[in-house]
This record gives C-alpha cells, sequence and structure tokens, in this order.
C-alpha cells in the first residue's frame, strides 16, 4: 500500500515533458512495460498541473 501511495504522489508530480519523462523511465526500470493506462494516467496528471497554473477549472471531455 505504500508503494501504491508513493508511486502516485511521483505521478502526481509530472509538471514538464522532462519530468514525465523522467517517471516514466523510473517506474519502466521498476516494473518493467508500463501499461496504456498508467501512461494515459501520467498524462492526465500531467494536464490538470498545466491547468492549474493557466489557472482552468473546467475542462470537459467528449469521445472525440
Amino acid at each position: 500500500m505504500k508503494e501504491k501511495i508513493e508511486i502516485h504522489k511521483k505521478i502526481n508530480s509530472v509538471s514538464s515533458l522532462d519530468s514525465f519523462k523522467l517517471i516514466k523511465s523510473e517506474l519502466e526500470d521498476r516494473f518493467g512495460r508500463l501499461d496504456e493506462d498508467i501512461i494515459i494516467y501520467m498524462y492526465e496528471e500531467w494536464f490538470e498541473n498545466l491547468a492549474k497554473k493557466v489557472k482552468i477549472c473546467n475542462v470537459h471531455q467528449n469521445k472525440n
């Protein structure tokens, strides 16, 4: 459980392409090839962090 929280904290800290690559590489070194869902989650967290920086409050997602 502690390990899972640590991983989420790392992913939540993604704030740039460099940090994305670094954390992705670190996780791959530790766990092997990452599942597509984890990579998507990392991109979503990165997007949320960028949105907060520019004060975007709401984002609507659709199938397109």
